[in-house]
């Protein structure tokens, strides 16, 4: 059982992690592992992948702040100040 409060300061804490090692576990999959498997990077290629991972992160961070939000106006667990 939780202490009484709003419950969006538990959920942040707990998934801020999510993101950030998520592009680390991606770039390590493709950099690191990828020779094993026969996948060659020339360093454009490289740069140019890792700038759609990050992408992607923020994309993905963007979405979850807004779904947050959402559900935190809806459920009346975050004020927002006008």
């Amino acid at each position: 059982m939780a202490a009484p409060g709003p419950l969006w300061p538990v959920f942040v804490g707990r998934s801020v992690q999510w993101l950030p090692t998520g592009l680390l576990s991606s770039s390590v999959a493709l950099f690191a592992l990828g020779p094993i498997f026969g996948v060659t990077w020339r360093l454009p290629q490289a740069m140019a992948v890792f700038g759609a991972l990050v992408v992607v992160w923020l994309v993905t961070a963007a979405v979850l702040l807004e779904r947050l939000a959402s559900v935190g106006r809806r459920t009346g667990s975050i004020q927002f100040a006008d």
